[in-house]
């Protein structure tokens, strides 16, 4: 079985895949991006432009996935 995990970053995000198989963890996949969501934060705050980079590159990472 595989799993997808999302590393989600001040200015990276990260989608990593990996394979359970007989009790072992195998990392089969590592895909990056530089998303920059620091610049979006206002009092601390993620602003919606910020939000919608973070979705959009989340998406990107879900098609990538279920390839």
């Amino acid at each position: 079985m595989n799993y997808a995990v999302i590393d989600l970053g001040s200015n990276t995000m990260r989608l990593s895949v990996y394979e359970y198989i007989e009790g072992r963890i195998h990392r089969i996949y590592s895909k990056k991006a530089i998303a920059g969501l620091a610049l979006y934060t206002h009092d601390k705050v993620l602003d919606m432009a910020g939000i919608k980079k973070a979705c959009s590159i989340i998406n990107d990472f879900k098609k990538t996935a279920y390839e």
